[in-house]
């Protein structure tokens, strides 16, 4: 199947238009929140598009630290930070997606200290609240699109099978 056929099979959540709007929130409340200045943490290479709209949208000088997360289909292998993490800053990690929470558990071990807040475009509630991480830490979490059940998500950075992963949009694609 084809990248324009599999598009076929993608229907929309969050347009473009509604993708820069939630983005614009998120940071916006991240420099509400945050005191200190702002270390940006995106997980890559997911987060790539996120980062880049968040970082457009806040006001205020940043300072990048990317981190890098290794998967095997359902096996987390290994994650490290690009780059330090400065001292003296409030720490924002952005993930695109948070599914079942495990990404999430080892980023925030990598971490000096827990983040100031967590931006997410979609978590899926109903696979990640089991995770102890959420019962451990109280995180200020910021969500656009609260997915029910497990659906599958392309576009905006996620991709299925390293296609689709340039959709502008956020979209659910259909096995049909």
């Amino acid at each position: 199947m084809g990248n324009g056929e599999q598009q076929s099979n993608v229907a929309s959540i969050l347009s473009p238009e509604q993708l820069q709007n939630v983005v614009s929130s998120i940071a916006h409340n991240a420099e509400d929140r945050c005191k200190l200045p702002i270390t940006v943490v995106p997980i890559m290479d997911a987060s790539i598009f996120f980062a880049v709209d968040f970082i457009r949208a806040c006001t205020r000088p940043l300072y990048l630290a990317p981190m890098s997360i290794k998967t095997r289909g359902d096996i987390i292998d290994s994650g490290s930070l690009l780059t330090p993490i400065r001292s003296g800053t409030d720490i924002v990690l952005l993930d695109t997606i948070i599914d079942t929470g495990k990404t999430l558990t080892l980023a925030l071990g990598l971490l000096p200290r827990l983040p100031k807040m967590i931006g997410t475009i979609v978590i899926k509630m109903d696979k990640c609240m089991n995770n102890p991480i959420f019962k451990e830490h109280d995180l200020d979490i910021h969500a656009a699109w609260y997915a029910k059940g497990d659906p599958w998500v392309v576009g905006y950075g996620l991709d299925t099978n390293g296609a689709l992963r340039d959709l502008p949009f956020i979209g659910v694609q259909s096995n049909e």
